[in-house]
């Protein structure tokens, strides 16, 4: 069973770990490009500034305090089968890298969002974030 919470741990991890501003292009209506504009750079200036976005402080409130609840659910859930401090820690070690993960795609769609509006504020046609 320990393999198997490991296996979801470092799945929630990897999967949060895969996503990526670097590759990300919002979806631009090719007909109404500004003129002049090179579309590379300012991709490139807007994903610099999404970068710069500081949301670690959200992430270890959202890793406390699924540790937290996943630990107090696994506890109550092994009680009740009489292994408290297994399912204690299961749940804690669960619930915090389900919670990473969220926080992790959760920072990485306001970045998403920023790079399309800094776009939209250079005259891009941004059709979706």
């Amino acid at each position: 069973m320990n393999k198997v919470a490991v296996g979801l741990c470092v799945a929630g991890l990897a999967v949060a770990g895969c996503q990526d501003i670097d590759t990300y292009t919002p979806l631009i209506d090719p007909s109404v490009l500004p003129p002049e504009r090179d579309m590379g750079a300012d991709l490139d200036e807007c994903r610099h500034f999404a970068r710069q976005i500081d949301v670690q402080g959200q992430k270890i409130l959202h890793i406390t305090a699924g540790g937290a609840l996943g630990g107090l659910l696994g506890a109550l859930a092994g009680g009740i089968i009489g292994v408290p401090t297994w399912g204690g820690g299961l749940g804690a070690a669960y619930g915090a890298s389900v919670s990473y993960a969220s926080a992790q795609a959760a920072h990485i769609n306001y970045q998403q969002r920023v790079i399309a509006l800094c776009m939209r504020g250079r005259g891009y046609s941004v059709i979706s974030p």
